[in-house]
Parts: C-alpha cells; structure tokens; sequence
C-alpha cells in the first residue's frame, strides 16, 4: 500500500514539475470586452469572466500554466502574428487580420443593435444609415456596414460595457453590442 501510494505522490509531482516547466500558454484577454465574457481589474488584469475560465482549462487539459496577456482589440491581431500571444477567445475570424487556425465556435455569438428606451423602432438596418452608432473601438462589423452598403457612423467607445454605458445615458440613440453582453449588463 505504501508503494502504491509512493508511486500515486511520485506521478502528481512529476505531473506538477513538468506542467511547470512547459512554456505558458498565452491566451490574449482583450480589454474592450465585458462580462460576462471577461472581468479586469483596475490595472487591466484579467480577474474573472468566461474568457478566463476558458483559458485556464484549455491550458490545464494541456499540462501547461496559463498567462493572460492584456491587449485593446486594436493590438490582438498582432500580437498572435508577432508570436506575443498564442490563443484568444470569443472573436470572429472577420475581426481579426492575419493567418490563424480557428476552432468551431463554442459560444454562439449574436451581435444585436440596442436601442436607447427614447429611440424610435427600426423597421431595418438602414435606419441606421445617417445616425451615430454606439461601437467599440477596434472591433469591425463587416455585416453591418454590407447591409446597410456603407460605413457606420461610429461613435466608438473604449470597451462593450463603456459602449453599452453611453446608449444607457442616451448619448446615442442606437448601439451595436453582444448579446451576452447586453443580457449580463
């Protein structure tokens, strides 16, 4: 029994050494995004949020530590290319530039337009076409602007919670936001 457990202890601690010696993956957390997606704290840290329990597991199922790379969405593209960074969740090929592989979606992902409670109802996206749309910096939104056969009229804010937060004070009528985003905010 002592043998069986010796051999038990000897294969953790082997485990343990060599998931400490394997290089970090690098997942970067992209601060534009908000919870329930990823949560940071004062000084940009991941803290908490599904993107942080992603990255955690995956590393985890791959022997390998996890570090949290911090980067606005306009640096992501970049960093994976330059090698700073290996893995990111919850973007859209169309949102990133460069030759990546991608996985199969695991969180459906629903872009909605949400409206200010003074707004009037749109009948379409090109109600959207001559009005100042809440957005985030960084972020891309191809099918929007093919749609309504135009650009957007961006009012970009820094974050999806600070986007969220500027329709929410009525300083535009419309926004562009994540749906998960929304429903959490």
């Amino acid at each position: 029994m002592k043998q069986l457990a010796a051999l038990l202890l000897a294969s953790v601690l082997a485990g343990t050494v060599a998931a400490q010696s394997a290089p970090p993956l690098r997942f970067v957390a992209a601060t534009n995004n908000a919870l329930p997606i990823a949560a940071f704290d004062a000084d940009e840290r991941l803290v908490g949020g599904i993107a942080k329990d992603l990255g955690e597991l995956i590393a985890a199922g791959l022997g390998r530590p996890v570090q949290f790379v911090s980067l606005p969405a306009r640096q992501v593209s970049a960093a994976l290319v330059a090698g700073e960074a290996d893995a990111i969740c919850f973007v859209l090929p169309e949102w990133l530039h460069g030759d990546f592989r991608w996985t199969r979606g695991l969180i459906p992902e629903a872009i909605v337009v949400a409206a200010h409670a003074n707004a009037p109802g749109l009948v379409g996206l090109n109600g959207l076409a001559r009005e100042p749309v809440g957005t985030v910096e960084g972020y891309s939104y191809p099918r929007a602007e093919r749609a309504l056969g135009r650009p957007l009229k961006r009012m970009d804010a820094p974050s999806m919670t600070a986007n969220m937060r500027q329709l929410a004070a009525g300083h535009v009528r419309y926004a562009i936001v994540e749906k998960t985003a929304l429903q959490y905010f």
